[in-house]
């Protein structure tokens, strides 16, 4: 199916339907339990979207600290969004089995899967039909109730790099706390990564574009309003933050790398090239206040708990 807004020409544009066997679907939900017990050992913590109980809103969370320690110091700052094209049909097979053995997956569970894979054909829906049928080299079959966790298990290469070469963003802790640095932070396959200067903005970029071309994976450049992948740079002018556009962001095989400009939206969250600017913040402090005000329709939260709850928050 064409993805809206997108140029339904483009293959990666579209998403892939998998009709299975009812057979298959029971076989996925019995071995199950053996994919999440291997992927969950070695997944990263900072992968939120494929996790049962836990959210977009913690995906964002560095975003939201990085933005209240810019506003409150005056420092300068970055932010790094990346969008993996087309992942989850782009996915392919052969390493997807290599990262799963690694990781000390079942063989017989790969052994069937890597069968059923195999065997697959493909169509093509066009604007004269359907295409003859194609074999299948790629994809974890979205729809599958495998394909997220197998999901999170191709990505485990990826973090894994990032955490050992990017420094990441470094937190202010109360005093005696030390400083508390995060690497990365993702929802699903879209990656956002808070940075302190240029260079640090840079490193994502080329680390994630090594990554993606040794897994075959890759990151989507695209000028415009649909793009993922794009840079937010500020620095600090008179006690106010500023877009810095004194920098170019390139990817190593030469594409330009977009800058936001104005404003950006992460997972719902407003952001601004003036990462720490007044409108951002204002915007946190309003999502802020709405999530306190629900706090009381959580089904089993009694009064006096929510009465605790906000007054350690307002603390």
């Amino acid at each position: 199916l064409p993805k809206p807004g997108r140029d339904a020409t483009v293959m990666c544009n579209r998403r892939d339907l998998h009709n299975s066997a009812h057979g298959w679907k029971i076989v996925a939900q019995v071995v199950r339990p053996l994919v999440n017990a291997a992927a969950y050992e070695w997944m990263s913590t900072a992968n939120r979207g494929f996790n049962v109980g836990m959210d977009a809103s913690e995906a964002v969370l560095p975003a939201v600290l990085q933005n209240e320690q810019l506003a409150t110091l005056c420092e300068g700052g970055g932010r790094v969004t990346v969008d993996l094209k087309g992942f989850f049909q782009g996915i392919q097979y052969a390493v997807q089995y290599c990262v799963e053995k690694a990781v000390g997956a079942d063989q017989n569970m790969l052994d069937m899967i890597w069968e059923v894979q195999r065997a697959l054909e493909g169509r093509a829906h066009t604007a004269y039909g359907m295409t003859e049928a194609f074999e299948y080299q790629s994809g974890n079959g979205q729809g599958c109730c495998l394909a997220p966790v197998r999901s999170l298990m191709q990505l485990i290469p990826t973090t894994q790099l990032i955490e050992t070469t990017v420094h990441g963003y470094c937190y202010e802790s109360p005093e005696g706390g030390g400083r508390n640095c995060v690497a990365q932070a993702w929802y699903a396959d879209d990656a956002n990564h808070e940075t302190h200067d240029a260079q640090g903005s840079q490193l994502i970029l080329d680390v994630h574009w090594t990554a993606a071309f040794v897994t075959g994976n890759e990151v989507g450049v695209e000028q415009g309003k649909a793009t993922k992948t794009a840079v937010m740079l500020a620095q600090c002018e008179g006690g106010v933050p500023k877009a810095d556009l004194r920098y170019k962001f390139t990817m190593p095989d030469g594409k330009r790398v977009p800058q936001v400009l104005e404003t950006y939206r992460l997972l719902g969250h407003l952001l601004s090239s003036a990462v720490g600017n007044r409108a951002t913040i204002d915007e946190f402090i309003t999502r802020a206040r709405l999530g306190i005000m629900t706090i009381g329709s959580i089904g089993g939260l009694g009064l006096q708990m929510l009465t605790e709850i906000v007054g350690a928050l307002v603390a």
